[in-house]
């Protein structure tokens, strides 16, 4: 079998030949995931303008693979390739010209005044703070306190931990806001160095965008080693970040050593930080051939399947909005939601490094911790924009961890019920498409009001007598439940 996790998205040059000129284009194969049957390879081609296909074979397969090719000569290729080669045209920069440029304006791109926070790194066991021309720091949330008031407050203030400080930064007890001086803000060219973005997938581009990194010292002394900790600082270019800046990484490398990576959207900017800056980019779309209309295969308009999607999809973490959940979870909001047509963009996802028996235990919590204030409803109110505890739901979530690996599906129900916070959390295992006990599970077309996709049914009351519930159902079934957990929150 090929293994899709490792080939999910790869790029390969080739010539194309216009007259007597010779353009050099890469060619980005990008796999959506989905069957494509043989029995409606017609249908598919007639969908699909200015496009031909091609059967790929791939590890001595036959023919496994179904490709649409773009026409080189449609109009919309055509601008694409010249938006692309219009960014060619400055030269490359050394790293010292390149460090220099970006300084000029480095601070623009972030918040200085205010810390950027992250909650739901690393299980977490601790809440992160960046806070420019400060310091770094780490320290136990005291979450009854920031879900009453939305603001950060430590358990104990006596053990808030200095990671890292900025040069000038003054070494006061240390508190949960930024408490820099204008002097610790003045950008000093020579603590920063010019690196390869570590996060960036190999074999996405000829030449590795930037990033660049700082190493903050003067933490506190760690018991251990008796020395300062230290943490090493990258910023990175991300596009589909709705904030200036946002802590997407944290991690100990050594003892009291640790590397945290900022996402910084300003840095998108400059064109050697940003992926793809410096190539001309065609997409060629493969989908999975299917022989058989077999169990779990609906199709929708458009050339869309609902999910669950197959176990070999990965997703690129890049391509999301993180909101943070807490205990090691986000939800991935798609970059391209409410500006794509496609359904995959239109649906929320979970990202976690978690197994199953982890997830059942921890998730119920998380997501109970999300009602009221992060899951979005289908049907929003002038009043209320969020799912609340007097929905009645079904919601299902694709799950990734931080590489984008597919790990299982989870579905989430939700029965109002006026005298208990309850919900039923099923973990599902596309693959086998059989529950605990060896029995199908049917799934509804999810309902997509407002683009959100996940949703397979979702009731309101509007009125004291009147409830509004959407739900449609196809043939076919689809997942598997492989645990069952439920969470009563008095």
């Amino acid at each position: 079998m090929v293994s899709w996790t490792r080939i999910t998205v790869f790029a390969f040059w080739v010539s194309l030949f216009q007259a007597s000129d010779v353009e050099e284009l890469k060619f980005r194969l990008k796999y959506n995931h989905k069957s494509a049957n043989v029995d409606i390879d017609s249908w598919l081609l007639g969908n699909q303008p200015n496009t031909s296909y091609e059967m790929v074979n791939i590890n001595n397969q036959d023919s496994n693979v179904v490709c649409f090719l773009p026409n080189l000569t449609d109009d919309s290729v055509i601008k694409q390739l010249s938006e692309d080669e219009s960014k060619e045209i400055r030269p490359q920069r050394s790293d010292k010209e390149l460090l220099r440029a970006v300084m000029s304006n480095f601070t623009s791109y972030l918040d200085t005044k205010r810390c950027t926070f992250t909650t739901g790194l690393n299980d977490g066991y601790w809440t992160y703070a960046y806070c420019f021309g400060d310091k770094v720091i780490q320290f136990h949330e005291d979450l009854t306190a920031f879900r009453e008031s939305g603001q950060h407050k430590p358990e104990n203030p006596d053990f808030v931990f200095v990671l890292g400080r900025f040069n000038g930064s003054q070494s006061h007890v240390p508190e949960v806001v930024n408490q820099g001086t204008p002097d610790s803000r003045v950008i000093n060219i020579e603590d920063y160095e010019i690196i390869n973005d570590p996060v960036v997938t190999a074999g996405y581009r000829s030449r590795s965008p930037k990033a660049l990194r700082h190493v903050l010292r003067n933490g506190e002394i760690c018991d251990l080693t008796q020395e300062p900790r230290t943490i090493e600082v990258i910023y990175r270019c991300a596009q589909s970040s709705d904030f200036k800046t946002s802590v997407f990484y944290v991690k100990e490398q050594r003892t009291c050593e640790y590397t945290m990576i900022v996402n910084v959207r300003g840095l998108c900017e400059v064109e050697e930080f940003a992926p793809f800056a410096d190539e001309k980019v065609v997409d060629i779309i493969c989908d999975v051939k299917n022989t058989s209309r077999g169990f779990g295969l609906a199709e929708l308009a458009g050339n869309e399947l609902v999910f669950p999607r197959p176990n070999s999809t990965q997703v690129d973490i890049q391509d999301f909005n993180l909101i943070p959940g807490g205990k090691g979870f986000f939800w991935g909001k798609p970059k391209h939601h409410g500006r794509s047509e496609s359904l995959y963009d239109k649906r929320f996802v979970v990202f976690c490094d978690k197994d199953m028996r982890s997830f059942i235990e921890t998730f119920p919590r998380v997501f109970s911790d999300s009602m009221e204030f992060k899951q979005e409803s289908p049907f929003p109110s002038e009043d209320k924009d969020r799912v609340t505890w007097d929905d009645t739901f079904v919601a299902w979530y694709e799950v990734y961890n931080y590489s984008g690996e597919f790990l299982f599906v989870v579905k989430v129900a939700r029965k109002n019920n006026l005298h208990t916070k309850e919900i039923t959390i099923q973990l599902v295992d596309p693959f086998t498409m059989m529950d605990q006990d060896g029995d199908p599970v049917e799934v509804s077309i999810p309902v997509e009001s407002r683009g959100l996709y996940h949703f397979e049914k979702f009731s309101k009351e509007i009125e004291q007598t009147k409830t509004l519930i959407v739900t449609m159902t196809v043939p076919g079934q689809f997942a598997a439940v492989t645990n069952v957990a439920q969470l009563n929150v008095l």
